[in-house]
């Protein structure tokens, strides 16, 4: 299947074992899905959108979408895009804010 169009490009920082201990994630799956959330996250967004738009992603789609993952996975991203500064962020929807947030002002420069 084609993946969907990328709506911006990004740098990410590759999962190493080498990250400190507490954005380490369980297993090979879960090392596997950080690529998976980084492409979503490249998805065209529109939090406008009606969710039966296919292209674009609502922000109510890409929540729902990103509440699917670990929280492991999702705590490591952030701290690869430096969200988890001067935050208290411990569930998985406080990373799923933070993501969705992140998405909001990259969209803002696209």
């Amino acid at each position: 299947t084609d993946s969907p169009p990328e709506a911006f490009t990004y740098p990410w920082l590759a999962y190493t074992r080498l990250v400190p201990a507490e954005f380490l994630v369980n297993n090979e799956a879960e090392a596997k899905s950080i690529i998976r959330i980084q492409q979503l996250l490249m998805r065209p967004f529109d939090p406008e959108v009606p969710s039966a738009e296919s292209l674009y992603l609502s922000e109510g789609m890409l929540r729902k979408k990103l509440m699917g993952y670990n929280r492991n996975p999702l705590r490591f991203i952030c701290y690869s895009l430096n969200l988890l500064k001067n935050k208290s962020a411990k569930t998985k929807l406080d990373f799923v804010d933070l993501l969705i947030a992140w998405v909001c002002r990259k969209k803002a420069s696209y």
